[in-house]
């Protein structure tokens, strides 16, 4: 295949940059050589890159933030294939999400769950009896969950059979956060890995490998070592955890440190009683999932908490308080896979966060085809600071409402939750209709929301309220009337905890002077940038975006060019403004 050649390319022409970056993909994969690409916000990077990396032939392994996204590229893959090229797709999901009887269970009970009952699981007992692949290979998650209930086969394993039979796989980027996962995907050195929406990627790993324990959890794994008959060792230790979780401060640890305290607390090795208490704890998971019970243990936890303590390395410490420890990763550097190449995107890459995940790739920036009409404004009068946001929330609900008299869809992102619902209660009232994301919210009840608030750009304008970093703000699509204004309400700097307070000592120790800048700044200034450009999303768009943090007059240096036009408002000008945005929008305003 070549990418120059319309009969591969699915779409009429390509954009400019599109063949740029489809021949630099196809090169960089042949080469064997890592990638990176930093491309706009409706640039076309989905099928660019799917494009260029099947001319090079070999498979594709496709990690991205969301399951949405990575349906996407499924879609791609199906319109590539309806130009009569051979190309085979399938989008992973995990156990919780395929299997019917796993509903609501994290992924690792989800594991238990299966392991104790899949002898007597009739989908499973139909999978190895009969199992005949789907007669299209171009599948996403639910075509074929309906195909293998339909047949009786276990959707889960069906999936794992197919992931070396097919060209292209995609999988969110939880399947890279633990050895089992990632050998769920076959990676050997004729893959290329595909990294979407790295920026997103640091976090996910983070998150991912926290666990934490508190004197609740700790007196729940003494009652259940109890049910099991543990005395002596096991249980004194339990006890005395406890004891120190009620003893302890706000206080920064490092692994090493806490194991070495909690050691002087008992005679027996911690890794004797860590085995012990993987063990037994394993040992309820089981009889619980065989009861139909949730299989969750306390006693387990713990036990994989101090395993957590004795294996760890760099970039990880312990954060407590009364009552809680909490193991964190601090570090965002990526696991190795052994891929024959890595290609990372993303519409907010540079150089600062390839070092901070440990990346060694070339530098692709196609971010002057950004050729958007964009308004910026940055209001001078309001901020999201800590210790400033009572006052805040007022300033923010005046300029939603001026800003709601426009009759187009407008989408503000806040910096937190907490943020969104003060502000939310001081919108009540407001004639537009108004939308906004809860935290925890299913991913369907997400859809279904955006789905309405998209149908009303062409009647009369919605409000929808959301966070930077949100499902709304990033990967999702707002083409033409669906999104005409962006309000970012605030910077999305993370709350003052000792979390943060750990990430910052351990990147200056690591960096240097950078250090700040890496684990604070840009981290919230990525944010910002992907939700501003959801109001883009191809050469020419027009839209508006709102910076409503008098901190963006210092940032702006350090955001997209698109957006360092940014003119400086304040509330007492807030007539010509409202004008401004409707004239750039070609709405006209009654009265004066």
């Amino acid at each position: 295949m070549n990418a120059l050649d319309p009969t591969v390319f699915p779409y009429a022409s390509p954009r400019p940059g599109q063949v740029e970056l489809m021949k630099a993909v196809e090169e960089a994969i042949k080469a064997g050589r890592s990638l990176a690409i930093s491309a706009p916000s409706g640039f076309g990077k989905t099928v660019s890159v799917l494009v260029g990396a099947l001319n090079a032939s070999g498979r594709i392994i496709w990690f991205v933030r969301t399951h949405r996204q990575a349906e996407r590229v499924v879609e791609e893959a199906r319109v590539i294939a309806s130009k009569g090229i051979h190309v085979t797709a399938l989008a992973l999901q995990s156990r919780t999400s395929l299997c019917p009887y796993s509903q609501g269970l994290s992924p690792e009970e989800a594991a238990v769950l299966c392991r104790e009952r899949k002898a007597n699981c009739q989908l499973y007992r139909g999978f190895l009896a009969s199992f005949t692949p789907p007669p299209s290979l171009v599948l996403k998650p639910s075509e074929l969950y309906a195909y293998c209930m339909n047949k009786g086969y276990c959707p889960y394993y069906a999936q794992l059979s197919l992931v070396s039979a097919v060209k292209v796989v995609t999988a969110s980027f939880h399947f890279l956060t633990s050895p089992s996962t990632r050998r769920v995907l076959q990676v050997d050195r004729d893959t290329a890995v595909v990294f979407d929406e790295v920026h997103g990627l640091p976090d996910v790993l983070s998150t991912s490998q926290s666990v934490e324990v508190t004197r609740r959890s700790v007196d729940q794994a003494l009652t259940e070592a109890g049910r099991l008959g543990l005395k002596g060792g096991v249980a004194d230790f339990i006890e005395e955890v406890g004891r120190w979780l009620s003893e302890v401060g706000e206080e920064v640890w490092e692994p090493q440190s806490l194991a070495a305290v909690l050691q002087s607390r008992t005679e027996y090795s911690l890794h004797v009683l860590a085995e012990s208490m993987t063990y037994w704890g394993d040992e309820i998971r089981g009889e619980m999932a065989r009861k139909g019970e949730r299989p969750k243990s306390h006693l387990y936890s713990l036990g994989q908490f101090l395993n957590k303590l004795l294996t760890s390395g760099e970039g990880y410490a312990v954060v407590t308080q009364p009552e809680l420890a909490k193991f964190v990763c601090l570090s965002a550097k990526i696991p190795e896979l052994g891929a024959k190449s890595s290609v990372y995107v993303s519409g907010t890459l540079d150089k600062a966060l390839l070092e901070e995940m440990g990346v060694e790739a070339s530098m692709l920036d196609l971010s002057n085809y950004a050729s958007y009409d964009c308004k910026a404004f940055i209001l001078d009068d309001v901020t999201s600071k800590y210790g400033e946001r009572e006052e805040a929330a007022k300033g923010y609900a005046r300029y939603i409402k001026l800003l709601s008299a426009l009759p187009v869809n407008i989408a503000v992102f806040f910096p937190s939750y907490e943020l969104l619902e003060r502000i939310k209660e001081k919108l009540r009232g407001l004639s537009k209709p108004l939308f906004y994301e809860e935290e925890g919210m299913p991913s369907l009840e997400h859809e279904a929301l955006l789905s309405q608030f998209k149908s009303f750009g062409s009647r009369g304008g919605a409000l929808y309220l959301g966070v930077c970093g949100g499902r709304a703000s990033e990967g999702v699509d707002f083409p033409g009337e669906e999104l005409d204004v962006v309000f970012i309400a605030g910077v999305p700097f993370e709350e003052p905890s000792k979390v943060i307070e750990a990430k910052l000592s351990y990147y200056t120790e690591k960096y240097g002077e950078k250090g700040h800048l890496l684990a604070y700044v840009m981290p919230a200034l990525r944010k910002v940038a992907q939700a501003a450009g959801r109001a883009f999303r191809g050469p020419g768009d027009r839209g508006v975006v709102v910076l409503g943090d008098r901190r963006f007059k210092s940032l702006l240096k350090l955001l997209p060019q698109w957006l360092k036009q940014a003119e400086v408002v304040k509330w007492r000008g807030r007539g010509d403004f409202l004008r401004r945005v409707a004239s750039h929008l070609n709405l006209s305003l009654e009265g004066p």
